[in-house]
């Protein structure tokens, strides 16, 4: 919990605070990336060309 409320909570002085609604939409956030996440492994991963901030391709693995 101490890691999630530092990188995540928001700074003030010396505390970070991660409230209640922070905490409810960071799990929103995480279980999006999480279904991502396993479209990625179906497909056996993903490769993506990039050079200079420009997307060049995608592929399957």
């Amino acid at each position: 919990m101490i890691e999630l409320a530092i990188h995540y909570g928001t700074p003030k002085q010396d505390q970070y605070i991660l409230n209640k609604k922070l905490a409810e939409q960071l799990a929103i956030d995480l279980q999006t990336q999480l279904k991502t996440l396993k479209k990625i492994i179906d497909k056996k991963g993903i490769v993506v060309v990039q050079e200079q901030d420009i997307l060049i391709t995608t592929y399957n693995c």
